[in-house]
């Protein structure tokens, strides 16, 4: 009898054990593939180079997404910001949109506070820029950030520009 019984239990731990890893593979797959899709869609309208995908999504709903971009341009504070706005609006459109994603969200709809876009501006040939074209810009629950590189130290920026979501829209929108 206690054969059975341990048979059981272990049976039984073994199919909720297998039942909750392919729960976390399919939570896996969709948080992934939503990125997939947002950083295909944004790199074709942009002219960007998508570097890396991430986010929170481990063990628990889907907190945060975030996209890393590389261009060589470089471009202008004011042209980063303006695909900082516009391509962070696309993003929230796919991410809102994406019907599959939605039981896995941590809240509906998402906003500017579950999503980050970094962009790392770089020359024509790919290398860094420095002080005073703008290196590293991204957008984020805290707005927009734009940094420069200290010319005499690769890993240190000497300047750091910070703009709030609504001064970004309204610097946009003017022009």
């Amino acid at each position: 009898m206690k054969t059975k019984l341990y048979f059981f239990l272990f049976l039984s731990l073994f199919i909720v054990g297998t039942l909750n890893s392919l729960e976390d593979k399919k939570h896996t797959r969709i948080f992934y593939g939503t990125l997939e899709k947002a950083c295909q869609y944004i790199e074709k309208k942009y002219k960007l180079t998508c570097t890396a995908t991430g986010g929170k999504a481990l063990g628990g709903p889907i907190t945060l997404f975030r996209l890393c971009f590389d261009i060589r341009a470089p471009l202008s504070r004011e042209q980063l910001r303006n695909i900082l706005i516009k391509s962070s609006k696309d993003f929230l459109s796919i991410v809102n949109s994406d019907q599959e994603v939605q039981p896995y969200l941590a809240k509906r709809p998402f906003t500017l506070e579950n999503i980050e876009i970094i962009i790392f501006n770089n020359d024509k040939t790919g290398r860094d820029v420095c002080d005073p074209i703008i290196a590293v810009a991204d957008i984020n629950k805290n707005g927009l950030s734009f940094q420069t590189n200290e010319p005499e130290n690769e890993f240190a920026y000497k300047n750091t520009y910070k703009e709030t979501y609504e001064e970004a829209l309204k610097t946009v929108q003017e022009h």
